[in-house]
C-alpha cells in the first residue's frame, strides 16, 4: 500500500471516529433529556395521585399529614446539612433574580429599539425632505431671480405695484391697448408672487425641518447610548445567571436525592396549604354567618319583647293617669319603656 493510500485510510478511519464519537454524544443527550422527561412525568403522576388521595379527608388528617410532610421535609435538610441548603435554595432565588432583571431589562430594550426605529426613520425621512425642499428652492430662485435675503420685500413691492396697476386701471381712462398691456403686466407680476409666495412656504417648512432635524438624531443617539448601556447590564445579569446555574447544576448532581424529594414534599405542602387555607376561609366565613344570624335572632327577640314591655307600659300610664296607684317596679317599666319611648318620638319629629 503506498504512502498516500495509508494517509487516505487514516482519514476515513479518523472521520468515522468523529461521527461516531457525534452520535454517541447525541444519544447521551437524547437518553438524557428521556430520562428527565420520565423524572418529570414520575412526580407529576405522584402529585396528581397524591390530589386525588385527599380529597376526602377531613381537616384534622390533612393537618397531620402537612406536618408529617414538614417533619420529612426538616429530617431531609438535617441530612443534606442545612447550610448546604440555604446555599442551594439561595442559588435558586439568584437565578430567578438574574433572570427577572435580565428579562425586564431586554423588555426595555426592546421597546428603545422600535422608538429608535421610529425615530431614524424620522430622520430619514426629514433629510429627504430637506434635499428636495432646497432643489425647488434652487429652482425658484433661478425662476423668480432673486436672493433669500430679500424676498419678501419683493413680495411686498409686487402686491403694491399690483394694486397700484389695477387702481390705475379703475380710475384713469386708457386705450383698450394700453389696459391689455397693463393687464398681462399684472397676470406676469400674479405669476411671480405665486412663486414667491410658494418660495417663503417652502422655504419656512425648509427651514423647520433643518431646526427639528438636529434635536431628533440627538434624542436617537441618547436611545442608542442608552440601549447601549442597557445591553452592558443585560449581558452582566445574563453572565451571573450562566454561572449561577452552573453552581446550581453542580450542587443539583450532589444534592440529587434532596432536589428530587424535597419537590415532590414542597409540591405536597404547597397542595396542602392551599386546600387548609380556603376550609379556613370557609369555615370564618361560616361563623361569620352564623353570627350573623345569632345577632339578628337576638335583636328579634329583644324587639318582640320591648314591643310587649311598650304594650304593659301603656297601660300602666293611662291607670297611672285615672289615679291608680302603681308598685315601685311597675313605675319603672311605666318611666322606662313609655315615657322614655314617647320623649324619644318627639324628638325624632322635630
Amino acid at each position: 500500500m503506498s504512502e498516500n493510500e495509508k494517509l487516505q485510510e487514516t482519514a476515513v478511519v479518523m472521520n468515522e471516529n468523529k461521527e461516531e464519537t457525534k452520535n454517541l454524544s447525541e444519544v447521551k443527550e437524547i437518553t438524557s433529556k428521556e430520562e428527565e422527561k420520565k423524572d418529570i412525568d414520575k412526580v407529576e403522576k405522584e402529585i396528581k395521585e397524591f390530589k386525588e388521595k385527599i380529597k376526602a379527608l377531613p381537616v384534622e388528617e390533612l393537618k397531620e399529614l402537612k406536618k408529617g410532610l414538614d417533619e420529612e421535609l426538616n429530617k431531609l435538610i438535617e441530612k443534606y446539612g442545612k447550610e448546604r441548603i440555604e446555599k442551594f435554595n439561595q442559588l435558586i432565588l439568584d437565578a430567578r433574580k438574574y433572570k427577572k432583571t435580565r428579562d425586564k431589562i431586554n423588555k426595555k430594550i426592546k421597546h428603545l429599539k422600535a422608538k429608535r426605529r421610529r425615530l431614524n426613520r424620522k430622520v430619514a425621512f426629514l433629510e429627504r425632505k430637506i434635499r428636495e425642499n432646497e432643489d425647488k428652492i434652487k429652482v425658484l430662485e433661478k425662476e423668480i431671480k432673486l436672493r433669500s435675503s430679500n424676498v419678501e420685500n419683493l413680495m411686498k413691492r409686487l402686491i403694491s405695484k399690483i394694486k397700484k396697476m389695477d387702481w390705475y386701471l379703475q380710475t384713469e381712462p386708457v386705450s383698450l391697448r394700453k389696459e391689455e398691456e397693463i393687464r398681462r403686466k399684472i397676470d406676469e407680476l400674479e405669476e411671480k408672487l405665486i412663486d414667491i409666495k410658494r418660495y417663503i412656504r417652502i422655504k419656512r417648512f425648509l427651514e423647520k425641518d433643518k431646526k427639528n432635524l438636529p434635536e431628533i438624531k440627538k434624542i436617537a443617539d441618547e436611545i442608542h447610548n442608552e440601549i447601549s448601556q442597557l445591553a452592558k447590564e443585560s449581558e452582566m445579569n445574563h453572565n451571573k445567571l450562566m454561572e449561577t446555574m452552573d453552581n446550581l447544576k453542580a450542587m443539583e448532581k450532589d444534592l440529587k436525592e434532596y432536589v428530587e424529594k424535597s419537590r415532590v414534599i414542597n409540591s405536597k405542602i404547597a397542595i396542602l396549604s392551599n386546600i387548609l387555607n380556603k376550609l379556613t376561609k370557609k369555615t370564618k366565613e361560616k361563623e361569620t354567618k352564623k353570627e350573623k344570624i345569632k345577632k339578628q335572632e337576638k335583636a328579634e327577640k329583644i324587639s318582640e319583647e320591648d314591643k310587649e314591655l311598650m304594650k304593659k307600659a301603656k297601660e300602666l300610664y293611662e291607670e297611672f293617669m285615672k289615679g291608680k296607684k302603681l308598685t315601685t317596679e311597675e313605675f319603672i317599666i311605666m318611666q322606662k319603656y313609655y315615657l322614655e319611648m314617647e320623649d324619644k318620638e318627639k324628638k325624632e319629629h322635630r
